[in-house]
């Protein structure tokens, strides 16, 4: 497993290039798929994967923390100030770490086929984070989407797409 990052040329006549950022440590097992990775420090650092499931590194060692037992895949994992830690993912999954070390769903989400959640950022002021969330068009009102605020153990649905139009 290794994470690479691109370089872009001030010029446009050169190619861009590709460097080597972070190699995984051989305790992450070769069969794990990797979706996404967040990190508070090098002594946290937290990985993403296909089968549902979050690795925290903790500098010497990675160690398999959770797993909803759903097999949906983690899309995104960040934290906030507070030291809380959020994963999100296919089919509406959306898991809150507490600052002791446990992982919970967030019971305001409801998990739903095709209602995958598709991005996660800090807040501008750091305290919580936000989600975006992609609904299925199949269902009434679905297509548009959703934006979640992840503060601590409460999920709050800020911004709901419905029958062509944006409601607050």
């Amino acid at each position: 497993h290794r994470i690479f990052r691109i370089q872009l040329p001030h010029s446009e006549d050169l190619p861009p290039t590709w460097e080597l950022a972070y190699t995984l440590p051989s305790d992450v097992p070769a069969s794990v798929s990797l979706t996404c990775l967040w990190g508070r420090s090098a002594d946290e650092i937290y990985l993403g994967t296909t089968a549902g499931g979050v690795f925290l590194r903790d500098g010497s060692t990675a160690v398999a923390e959770m797993s909803p037992g759903t097999g949906d895949a983690i899309l995104a994992i960040c934290g906030d100030a507070q030291g809380n830690v959020y994963a999100i993912g296919e089919n509406g999954l959306a898991m809150h770490r507490s600052t002791a070390g446990s992982w919970e769903a967030f019971g305001e989400v409801e998990a739903r086929a095709g209602d995958h959640f598709t991005g996660l950022v800090p807040a501008p002021d750091s305290m919580s984070c936000y989600a975006l969330q992609k609904t299925n068009p199949g269902i009434t009102g679905g297509g548009l989407g959703r934006i979640w605020k992840l503060d601590g153990t409460t999920a709050t649905l800020e911004v709901r797409g419905e029958c062509g139009h944006w409601q607050e």
